[in-house]
Parts: structure tokens; sequence; C-alpha cells
């Protein structure tokens, strides 16, 4: 049986979000309490996803929901740096999205991937240019809030968390 990692080890009940760079190494499988966003800023490994294995690279964004299982394996010559996101998924409350009229103008199970399980994106999209630096930007902007904790940081990675979102959906639909 595979692990199940705790939300208690990444985030507080009162904001339930945690985001870091890091190098990521070959990984057991293992499940979560909590939604994981992935990013590949550089690096190549192997993303194995419900079982199934897929190459993973710089500009890869993926979704893996509470309750789905994953693991990486990066060869010993190989290096993958990601920015990891985890966040329960109450933190984008659904009326908030709806309100943002995101339900109705963009793919809402990608923006809200863990509502249905059977209705997903192939498991990943690959971003170039400016579309993976706009993302990037994000990314690392939430970074430096969560690290400096200067007041009003909360509502700020909030609302770029939306706005990654958005982005996501945007470049999904654009890519179908």
């Amino acid at each position: 049986m595979q692990d199940i990692l705790s939300r208690n080890n990444y985030m507080k009940d009162e904001f339930p979000f945690w985001i870091t760079r890091t190098v990521q190494g070959s990984i057991s499988e293992h499940g979560h309490e909590f939604v994981e966003l992935v990013y590949v800023v550089r690096g190549k490994g192997m993303h194995i996803f419900q079982g199934s294995p897929y190459e993973v690279h710089a500009g890869d964004v993926f979704i893996i929901n509470p309750g789905e299982t994953h693991a990486y394996y990066v060869e010993s010559s190989e290096q993958i740096d990601i920015i990891n996101c985890l966040f329960m998924p109450s933190f984008i409350s659904d009326a908030l999205l709806s309100e943002l009229e995101i339900t109705g103008s963009m793919d809402y199970f990608y923006v809200h991937p863990f509502l249905k399980h059977d209705v997903r994106f192939n498991h990943r999209l690959n971003l170039h240019g400016q579309d993976a630096d706009s993302v990037q930007q994000l990314l690392d902007s939430m970074i430096r809030e969560l690290d400096s904790r200067v007041p009003g940081y909360k509502t700020l990675i909030r609302l770029q968390m939306i706005e990654l979102l958005v982005l996501l959906s945007r470049y999904y639909a654009m890519m179908q």
C-alpha cells in the first residue's frame, strides 16, 4: 500500500496552501489529501500517474487530485527542477469560480479537476515561450509571498492562484 501524505505536514487549516521550488528525485508511489499542481521548470524524468508512466520535461504542468496516486523516477544522470503547489479543494470556493464566470467560459474540469474524476485533461499540459514564462512568474511570486508573509500575502496568493487557474484553462482550451 502506498503512502498517503497528510495536509497537516504542509499547511494550516486557516490557510490550506503551500508552495516550494525543489529538485525532485525519484520518489515511490503515494497519494495525498490535497491537490498538487506541479510545474516542471527544467530537466526531465518519468512521472507515474495512477500506474501509467509519462515522460515529463520543462514546461509541463500537471495536477494530482486527492486520492490519486503518483510517483517519480529520475535517472541518476538526470535532474528535474519543479515548483510544487499544494492546496485543499476548499482554497478557492466554487462560488467564487462561478462568480468569475470560469464555469461558463472555460474548461471547468481543468480549473477544478477534483470535482469529477472521469472528465480529465490528458494528465498534463506543456507550455512554451511566453505562456511558460507567465506561469512560472506567477508561481515564483506565490513563493515569494508565502516566504515573506507580508500583510495581505494570503489575499495576493489566492488572487494569483485564480489567475494561474484561469491561464491554465485558457492554454488547455487553445490546445484542444
